[in-house]
């Protein structure tokens, strides 16, 4: 049951042939069966599922414990799926969201791996009665996901004219008869350019693009904040299935969780669109250009680009990483704790220096940190929010996680994504500096 657990993990939905790829066995159809019966696991239409906290706990914990198993497996899922779009050619835009839950970023891995709603869900054409609740969705989506908070968000005001123009640019989706989610596929036609000139925000844009057929810009989506966890994955896949529709895509943007996510897969940045609102608020412009390549070809030459810069690397130190992270969460008491700098020195022989005492080391090691995590917040605009979040939390010791997220002005989600970059951050650089010299930590003396 554990390493069927394992498999299952790895996938966004699987069934036992699936599995048994991966596991590089057949599975025995009864233990399959009883796998499946845990309560854990939900059968779908078209196979199975695991609860999103259950995925997530064991995809952690066996990325951690095994990361090379790990990495093999997600490879061989992603070759699994590969050969199912070739024997079933019909089925490519329906594998999408499984390809992309196996992208080798687990930036990309994390957005598509939550959102199984519970209940009836299905897409109906947006009413000119369904404006209002779409307004207001839009309005509680990016307060509960973005530090904007005190502006108008752009587009607000068109709803109804963009409506007018041409009532297909909305799609509603909805839980049993209540609206909990919508997102806009504004086509870009004369009659529609006359209504998005009226936004400050697009004129960027507007002033820059020349006309193409068949184009459509993606900016407006709202979600009820209490179902975006369960639904996302959902809206992803609806939204991937519209792109099929178009040939050129503009999607437009301040999330910035979802920057490094466009480009991962497939979308080209498009500097002369971006824009910033009055009050300082950055808005990015992404495009998808299909009039050549189909997106599903797109995403999969995304998917995987780093197999063979991996395959020579060495595997993921995750187990330092978290190792690293322990030592941070016990700064303070680096200087009375020996087994600490040990830890450290363990990690980055290159760093410290011999002789030293038990004391001296912690003090060494901690003049260390801070100065690596100063270096991270005195770099490049992400750099520094990195540097900034890990200062705040370990340095400074601003609890709880919350008020560290209110304080750099994220979502708490996009907090916890940010967290894990950072350290991952201050590993690399932490392992790539040169040595730490007596100069620059002086013994001190309690």
């Amino acid at each position: 049951m554990q390493r069927i657990l394992e498999a299952a993990s790895v996938y966004w939905r699987f069934n036992e042939e699936r599995l048994s790829v991966i596991l590089e066995t057949d599975l025995e159809p009864d233990s399959f069966r009883q796998f499946v019966s845990m309560p854990f696991v939900m059968m779908k239409e078209d196979g199975w599922m695991l609860h999103d906290a259950v995925r997530a706990w064991m995809l952690e914990d066996f990325a951690l414990r095994k990361p090379i198993a790990y990495e093999t497996m997600r490879r061989n899922a992603l070759q699994q799926i590969r050969s199912e779009e070739r024997l079933h050619p019909e089925r490519r835009f329906e594998l999408q969201i499984d390809k992309m839950s196996l992208h080798e970023n687990p930036i990309v891995r994390a957005i598509c791996y939550s959102g199984h709603p519970d209940g009836e869900i299905e897409l109906r054409p947006c009413r000119e009665c369904d404006l209002p609740v779409l307004r207001s969705l839009y309005i509680q989506f990016y307060r509960y996901s973005s530090p904007v908070t005190e502006e108008e968000l752009p587009m607000l005001n068109l709803l109804q004219d963009i409506w007018a123009a041409d009532p297909a640019s909305f799609v509603t989706i909805w839980k049993e008869d209540e609206l909990i989610a919508f997102f806009g596929e504004v086509p870009l036609h004369d009659r529609m350019l006359k209504v998005l000139c009226k936004e400050p925000l697009l004129k960027p844009f507007l002033n820059g693009w020349e006309p193409i057929p068949n184009a459509y810009l993606f900016a407006l989506i709202g979600i009820k904040p209490e179902l975006e966890g369960t639904t996302r994955a959902y809206i992803i896949n609806t939204l991937m299935k519209h792109f099929t529709r178009a040939e050129w895509i503009l999607d437009f943007t301040c999330l910035k969780e979802w920057f490094p996510v466009f480009e991962l897969c497939g979308f080209e940045r498009v500097p002369w669109a971006d824009s910033a609102s009055s009050m300082g608020t950055e808005y990015r412009a992404f495009v998808l250009d299909l009039r050549q390549e189909d997106f599903v070809a797109k995403l999969d030459r995304s998917v995987n680009r780093g197999t063979n810069a991996q395959a020579s690397a060495p595997p993921s130190t995750k187990q330092d990483i978290q190792e690293l992270k322990n030592v941070l969460k016990h700064w303070s008491l680096l200087t009375r704790n020996p087994a600490l700098s040990q830890s450290y020195a363990r990690l980055f022989p290159h760093r410290v220096m011999k002789g030293l005492s038990a004391e001296e080391a912690g003090y060494a090691v901690q003049r260390d940190l801070e100065e690596a995590i100063r270096g991270l917040a005195e770099g490049d605009e992400n750099e520094e929010m990195l540097g900034k979040l890990l200062s705040s939390l370990y340095l400074e010791r601003i609890r709880p996680h919350e008020r560290v997220a209110k304080q750099l002005n994220v979502s708490t989600a996009t907090y916890y994504r940010h967290l894990n970059k950072a350290l991952d951050l201050l590993y690399q650089s932490l392992e790539s500096g040169g040595k730490v010299n007596e100069k620059e930590h002086p013994r001190r003396m309690s």
